[in-house]
This record gives C-alpha cells, structure tokens and sequence, in this order.
C-alpha cells in the first residue's frame, strides 16, 4: 500500500514517529528559536473541501497548478493567501534548463510558497479513502509545508511573522509524527507566557488560531494540578497539548506538559505521542506510589491502530526534571482503572480484556503496588455471553485449564446445526478432543482417556472420521502421563498424514479446507500442543522423582520425545547442569516443514523447568551453536544462539525462587541475516548484527547495538550501510535536510545530497525517492549562490517528476528568462 502511495506522492517524511510511540524524552533537535515579538497572529488554515489526485496514469490531461488568491485580512500579513486546490501532475517546462533562471525570493514570496505547500497539504486525497489512509497521506504532506517554512526562516530570520510560522512549523512537525514538535510548543509557549500574552486562562483561546488546543471531557481529567511531582513541593497544573485538524475536535494525542505556578510560567515537557488519531492518551491519574510525598503520574496509553484496543499503562516518576517508567514490565490490555488501596495501604489498579464483537471481558486482573513495581494479585476470566465457536478461538487463549474447559462447555450447549456449515461437519469430534487435553492439564485422566474413546468409536461425521483416527492414535500411545508428549504427537501426526494425501500439490488452500472439515483451520480448534504435552511429561518426571534417578537423555527416550539437539550446560551458573534440547512440534498445517521448538531445562531443587525459547526450523544443528559473554552490572551469563538464521540473546533470571528466561532484542527485524559479532570487554560490549543489504531506502549492512549497564538492555548505536556515504540512505538524507534547513551549512549538504542521489539512479527501485533529496540539492545550491546548479536541479525535478509536491515547488522557484 505504501508504494502506491509513494507511486503517486513520491512523499518521503523523515523521522515520522508512528502510532503507539509514546515518547518519554523530549528529543534536542535544532528548531528556530521563538520570537518574544507580539507578531500579527493569520488565522489558523481553514479546512476545505478535498480534490482528488490523478495517479500519473490517468488520462486526464495535465493540468497547469492553480495560483493561490491574495486575500489580506485585518488580522494577517497581505501576503497570507487561502488555499486555492492543487491539481497533479503539473504541466511540464516549456523550456529547456537554460531558458530558465530563478525567480526573485523576497518576504511575500516565501509567503506565498508557504502557502502553495499548504495548499497541496490541505487537498490531497489518498487512493483508498479510509481513515487511516487519510491521516498518513495528510501527514506525508505536510513535509513539503515544514520545508518551505524552514527555508522562509532561514531566509528572513528577522520576519515579523516569525513566530506564526513557527507555530506553523510546530504544527506541521505534530501532524507528522515527530517530537521534536513539543520542544518548539514549549518554547513558544514560554515567550508567550513571557510577555504576558498567554495565561493559563486563555491558553486554549491562544491556541486554537495555530491549530492546537488543550484537550478537556469528562472522561479525561484534564487539567490536573500536582503538588510536588518533581520533588521541590512546588504545584504544576497539567495540561495536555493536542492538534486541532478539524474544527472543534481535538485529537487525543499529544504532549503532556507541567505548567508551574510562577510568574511568568515555566512548562516541564512531560510525555507526547502525537499519532495522529490512532491511539493517545486515554487517562490520567496523579498517586503517591512510593509512599514518598512525591506522586507518580500513571497514564492509560491508548495505543490501538484501528483494530483491536491495546492500551498500555506508564508509571512516571519525577527525577530531576526528567521521568523513569516504572510499569514496563505491565501487559497491554483492552483498558486500565485506578483501584482502591490494599491491605497493607499500595495502591492497585484493575485491567480488563475484552474482544471486539465477543461480549463480556475475557480477563479482569487486578494489580498491586509492591514497593517497587505492579504485581498481579487476582485474575478473574469471565466468560463471554452465549460464547460460540468463534469465541472459543479468540478467548482460549486468556483463559486458565479449567476456564477454557467450560467455555467450551458452553459452546457445545449453545450449539446449532448452522454451525455446521461455518466451522465444519466434524467440529464437535474436535471439540471434545481438545476437552479432553484440558483434563489432562487438570489432573483428570480418566475423564480424559473416556472423552478420547467416545470420539474414536462415534465419530459425529462417520464419513470423514480423520479427528476420531486422530484419537485412536491416541489412545493406542498412551498408556501413563509419561506418555503425553507421544500421544500428541502421534495424533497430530495422523492430521500431517492425511494433508500430505489430500494435497499432492502441496496447495494450501487445499489444506485449508480439509481442515476446516475436520473442525479445525483459522477459526476453529487446535487438538493439542506437543509443547504444553512436553511441559505435562516434565512435571511427570519431577512429581514421580525420576528426574533424580535417571539420567535426563534417558527420560527423553523413555518417553518417545526425540531431541534433534540436547546439551548439557550450566545456563545459570548456579552449579548445577541444566539442558538446552530440542522438541518436534508437529503442525499439520505447515505439512511437509517440521518445526522445533529449543527448551532449555533448568535443575532447580524441586526438579526441572522448562522454558520455552522459540521455534528453530526443520533439524537443528548438533552441538548447537552458543556464546556466553558476561555484561557490566548484570550478574547472570547471557547466552547468544544461533538458530533459524538469527541469534538470540538469553538469560536466565530468577523472580520469587522461580527461573525464568529474559530476551534481548527478541522483536528486532534483521532482513536477510547473514552473521554476528560480539565484541566484548570488561567495560563495553557491542553486539553487531551483518545482514545482505537490500535495494530499499532504509538499507543497511549492519547494525551496531551497545549494551547499556543503567538501563541493562541492548541499545542501537548505529547502522553501517555499503554506499559511499556509510550509512543508510534515509539517515544520510535526514542529516543532509538538518545541515540545510535548520543550521544553515548549505555547502556541507551537497555532496552529501549528490550522493545520495547518485545511489538511488543506480537502483531502478528507489528512483520514487529521487524527488525530496533531489529538491533539497536545489535549495542548498540556490542558498549558497550557485544559480546555475540550483536552476539546473529545480528543472530536472519539474521535468522528471511532474506528479510530486517536490515538482510543485521547484515549479515555483523557476520562471522563464525574459
């Protein structure tokens, strides 16, 4: 979606913070800085009807860009224009590069560019009209609008609009993502403050003229006022500072700011997110956490992107002007309450989960101040009303062994046979063998192995009778809960065999339907999990005691797990050895690949503990590959693995007496992995990653992590690309714009723009990214002096790419030579 985009925009946005990146620092970016000068205030950019933008293929004529209108108003310079629609592609030069020159850039006309980019911003449409589509077309926008802006304050730094057009640029940076817009809010809020042209009691009528506001409602207890949240025993009253895009309606994104009671105010940036529409803040509570005198403030993140609601809850502790987050560790829930106190006076806070269309609230858990952190006390799982077989998938997943066993009771009572056509003929076959795995997790065998029997002797569609086989492999495997893993096994086994003849073509959407026949497939039942079964044997091994008279290969065979990889280590380096083995994870949806799943069992004096660590892909090697490195202030070995083509980064951590695994970089996104390297002393250690560099413009060859002894955790330090600039192409572009347009170096950002745009003519793929960088080459000519070039670079644009904004702009910076 994002190519077709860029096929009809060519908009590439620097630096775009995306939906659910909920800053905690406010970035140091270089912004112009504000003027105390009580500056004519335009108005706010009104809101217009928009006009669609023909693709470059469509067969409409190209149209010539129209002129904005001059209409000076009282309230504004004579040079502030409304917006007039902007129609692509423009028509292209009537001229060669030499019958052109620069047109004469004075004050009004930087005006006027300003308000052409706006114009553009303000009326383009995406291809597929949707909300989301919308709001990140709208902001890939207004790129062009913070570009024109900087180069007017670049050129006439002394304006007397200069702080309208920063309010501009603030707004801008806000619709696109980035934070740097709160650091520029601030500044000019406080030289607003500073002359005594805004109070606390007009801030919001300041505001609203620059298309911000401050969000209030009943359900956000905005503004709140906070005695001593920095330590100093001063008040601060919170405001949170959101866009107004649209009249009236302010998002629920933003930055969250402390405003002081002084005279003149002075503003602590707190938190922003500004995503746009898509997430945000949700609420906001001031408590005394830490039984300190000094509150924490806990904010309810929302941070859906449309679909089901995630909202996660920070917990910020002041500290010398700054805030820690002391809830990182808490789940991402449907949406969070504050609580009452508990016994012992800590405060608690209540989640809950609840699924789109699904009814009631899958989970409720209720969580308590320790001291130091939120732990979970209770956890409550309600089941839906009138669950179905839809509801069965969606909430099995929250639920403990004996909530999933009567919510599937509740599906079997509720069932009709309309089902049968949705989930198919043999679903209830499958229903009651997944029951039937849930008694062995409770303990009850015997209701299990009887459950198993009737499947196996009555199947419900004696005609397709694959689910029933399945339970007689079953059953014929099965003789004590040794044997659980070799059961499951086995039965998912029978579900592999009948794929493999069904599908001679290895045809997904073949196997697809024959398992939705079955019961099973996307939205149906799962019979059983060879790793829950493994985890069922271990806690066979350890209650029988076997654990500590056999030698743990032996328990393996014994009962049938076959371990492609099983090594003894010492993982905690507690003295005692624990194993790092492999499972087969049969999946007979992924027929013919087998999947493995890497544990590691860790010696305990109550037995062993499985963890689980990830999926490795058809055969691992034997021996594994493994480092071990030790890291300043963190006192257990971590362990680097290699398996299905990336590294893992492990530890084993103990929290209660009970060891459990941590990661590093787990989510990290390594295309096309090639190998690692640890450098590794006493003081410092550096993690690089080597992958194949793609043809993309965020494109690297590696990528440098440093371990951080605060913070304990992986932290990126930079990415190395192989081009001639050393780095990735967007970072190379984003320093080139920041040496340009906001610390005036117009002459160290051409060669850095030159090749840049030398790397992206020799890949045929990114020639859609050739428009920005190739503007930016024109403007650091023009500031610079060099007209020739300057001309040269707007009109290859203007000739070349007649469908972007970019060529909209260099149209207007060129006119014909007398």
């Amino acid at each position: 979606m994002r190519k077709v985009y860029c096929l009809i925009l060519v908009l590439l946005v620097m630096g775009c913070a995306r939906l659910g990146e909920g800053e905690t620092a406010v970035p140091t970016t270089p912004t112009p800085q504000p003027s105390a000068t009580n500056s004519p205030q335009p108005p706010a950019t009104p809101t217009v009807t928009q006009t669609a933008v023909p693709s470059p293929s469509a067969t409409l004529p190209p149209t010539a860009t129209p002129q904005p209108t001059l209409i000076p108003t009282p309230e504004s310079p004579a040079w502030i224009l409304q917006p007039t629609p902007t129609v692509l592609p423009i028509t292209t030069p009537a001229a060669s590069s030499d019958g052109y020159q620069l047109q004469d850039w004075d004050e009004a006309k930087a005006m006027e560019f300003i308000q052409l980019a706006g114009s553009y911003a303000e009326n383009v449409q995406p291809v597929i009209d949707t909300l989301a589509n919308q709001n990140e077309v709208y902001a890939d926008a207004q790129s062009i609008v913070e570009m024109a802006i900087y180069e007017a304050l670049l050129r006439f730094p002394e304006t007397v609009s200069r702080e309208w057009l920063e309010w501009q640029l603030a707004y801008s940076q806000a619709i696109q993502g980035k934070p740097e817009a709160t650091a520029l809010v601030v500044e000019l809020l406080e030289a607003g403050f500073a002359d005594g042209r805004y109070t606390l009691d007009n801030l919001n009528d300041s505001l609203r003229p620059h298309r911000f506001a401050i969000q209030t409602g009943d359900y956000k207890p905005y503004p709140l006022e906070a005695t001593n949240l920095f330590g100093g025993g001063e008040t601060n009253d919170l405001r949170l500072i959101t866009t107004l895009r649209y009249p009236n309606s302010p998002q629920s994104d933003g930055a969250l700011i402390a405003v002081s009671r002084e005279n003149p105010p002075h503003i602590t940036p707190i938190t922003s997110n500004w995503s746009q529409g898509f997430g945000g803040f949700s609420q906001i509570w001031l408590r005394d956490l830490t039984n300190d005198n000094q509150p924490e403030l806990l904010i309810d993140w929302d941070i859906s992107s449309g679909g089901v609601a995630c909202h996660m809850l920070s917990i910020l502790h002041g500290q010398g002007g700054e805030f820690k987050n002391l809830g990182s560790a808490l789940p991402c829930r449907s949406g969070w309450s504050m609580g009452s106190t508990d016994e012992r006076g800590y405060f608690t806070v209540e989640a809950e989960d609840t699924l789109i269309g699904m009814g009631a609230a899958a989970v409720h858990e209720k969580y308590a101040w320790n001291g130091t952190a939120f732990e979970l006390k209770t956890s409550s799982s309600p089941l839906p009303d009138n669950p179905d077989a839809y509801s069965a998938n969606y909430y099995k997943d929250f639920y403990d062994p004996l909530s999933e066993l009567r919510l599937l009771e509740e599906v079997e009572a509720n069932w009709t046979d309309e089902w049968r056509e949705v989930v198919g003929p043999n679903y209830l076959d499958a229903l009651h063998f997944r029951q039937a795995m849930l008694n062995f997790s409770l303990g009850e065998p015997e209701t299990a192995i009887n459950m198993l029997r009737q499947v196996a002797t009555k199947p419900t569609d004696p005609i397709t009778p694959t689910i029933s086989l399945a339970a007689q492999a079953f059953l014929d495997s099965y003789s004590t809960p040794l044997d659980l893993y070799m059961a499951c096994t086995n039965s998912l086994l029978v579900l592999k065999n009948a794929l493999n003849g069904y599908e001679p073509d290895g045809s997904m959407r073949d196997a697809e339907v024959r398992l939705k026949s079955w019961g099973l497939g996307q939205y149906n039942l799962t019979l059983c999990d060879p790793e829950t079964a493994f985890e069922q044997v271990v806690d066979a091994w350890n209650e029988s005691d076997a654990w500590k008279q056999t030698a743990v290969p032996d328990l393996f065979l014994q009962s049938g797990v076959k371990p492609s990889v099983l090594m003894p280590l010492d993982l905690d380096q507690d003295g005692d050895t624990d194993w790092l083995g492999s499972i087969e994870v049969v999946q007979p949806e992924t027929s013919p690949f087998t999947l493995h799943k890497l544990i590691a069992l860790i010696s305990t004096d109550e037995g062993l503990i499985p963890l689980s660590i990830d999926e490795t892909g058809n055969n691992p090697p034997d021996p594994f590959p493994l480092d071990t490195i030790l890291l300043s202030n963190y006192e257990p070995p971590v362990h680097v693995l290699f398996f299905s083509y990336r590294p893992r980064i492990v530890a084993i951590e103990t929290k209660n007496g009970e060891p459990f695994l941590r990661e590093w970089l787990s989510y990290a996104y390594w295309p096309d992995f090639l190998d690692y390297q640890i450098l590794n002393d006493s003081t410092n250690t550096k993690f690089i990653v080597r992958v194949e560099p793609g043809i993309w413009l965020k494109a690297y060859s590696e990528i440098v992590y440093q371990w951080n002894p605060d913070t304990q955790d992986f932290e990126l330090l930079e990415k190395r690309a192989d081009n001639s600039l050393g780095i990735p192409l967007d970072e190379a572009i984003a320093q080139a714009e920041a040496l340009l347009l906001q610390e005036g170096k117009f002459e160290a950002a051409i060669p850095m723009l030159t090749a840049v745009l030398a790397e992206l003519r020799a890949q045929d793929e990114l020639t859609w990214a050739i428009p920005r960088p190739l503007y930016l080459l024109g403007l650091a000519y023009e500031l610079s002096g060099d007209e020739t070039n300057a001309v040269d670079a707007y009109w290859t644009l203007w000739q070349t790419f007649p469908e972007t904004p970019y060529a909209l702009l260099a149209q207007a910076k060129l006119e014909l030579k007398p």
